[in-house]
């Protein structure tokens, strides 16, 4: 997991949802734009995950948007439009370029399904925290204790307790595009190549058949979503981490065959790093 790339997301994210606030002087107005927010994050997250049985088909996002939020607060929301905040909330590829081209941010990062995860994690206690701060505030009080100042704050103080385990989340080290390329080259182990020998989508639904995970749409699979790329989907230094992580578990089941194509893969990332260093 890149956490580097992580905390630049969170922190562009707490920098755009600050200009966002700044607009709402009452306290009662802060909370119901977290709220809204929080909600708004939990149903984009639920819908990109349909094969969970997440997928809500009475939600729409730009009506949720209109009837939560701009329709109550008006002109107040520019911020809100202009900073496209609720990008922020969706896995999609188009949807992370589109915040780095906004703020003319030349090097976009794309997190893999395991990294967005973690993200909305983060961002979820981000919110839920903001949100209880002002319910403690005391009623009528516009200079509330937890401003936008604090957000940082916040972020980092639930990052510490994620370590030390006081908020159980799951072992990210197992992110979707490392179980794509364990796949990968468990097929290619058995002499099958993806996208010549086999489709991409016949790979997908396999391994939701082996990890019991049923989906609507292939489309809305986050595992085909990882698997369209293989298997080079990403920086070669990330890639070569990943490498090693599976070939570690390829090594644990005595799986020969995988283990010599992974370490061929291994060595050869491993020079090209040294070339360009």
């Amino acid at each position: 997991m890149r956490e580097t790339e992580i905390q630049t997301r969170l922190k562009l994210f707490l920098r755009d949802l600050a200009l966002c606030i700044k607009s709402l002087e009452s306290t009662e107005d802060k909370i119901h734009f977290a709220k809204t927010l929080s909600e708004l994050q939990l149903k984009m997250y639920r819908n990109a995950h349909a094969e969970f049985g997440y997928n809500d088909e009475n939600f729409n996002e730009d009506d949720f948007i209109d009837k939560n939020l701009l329709a109550k607060f008006r002109h107040k929301m520019k911020p809100f439009v202009e900073t496209q905040l609720h990008f922020y909330f969706s896995p999609d590829e188009s949807s992370q370029e589109c915040i780095y081209q906004r703020l003319q941010i030349n090097n976009v990062i794309i997190l893999d399904w395991g990294e967005f995860y973690e993200f909305t994690i983060r961002l979820n206690n981000i919110l839920d925290s903001y949100k209880i701060n002002l319910y403690l505030t005391e009623p009528g009080n516009s200079d509330d204790k937890y401003e936008v100042k604090d957000l940082q704050g916040l972020a980092q103080q639930k990052q510490e307790e994620n370590l030390k385990g006081n908020l159980k989340i799951q072992n990210n080290e197992f992110s979707r595009s490392r179980q794509a390329l364990a796949m990968y080259y468990l097929f290619k182990s058995l002499g099958i190549t993806t996208r010549f020998d086999i489709d991409v989508v016949h790979l997908a639904k396999f391994a939701h058949l082996l990890s019991a995970m049923p989906y609507d749409k292939m489309d809305n699979s986050s595992i085909y979503k990882g698997m369209k790329g293989l298997p080079n989907f990403k920086n070669e230094k990330y890639l070569l981490e990943d490498l090693k992580f599976i070939n570690k578990h390829f090594s644990l089941v005595k799986h020969t065959a995988a283990v010599s194509l992974i370490e061929e893969e291994i060595a050869i990332l491993e020079e090209k790093l040294k070339l360009n260093d």
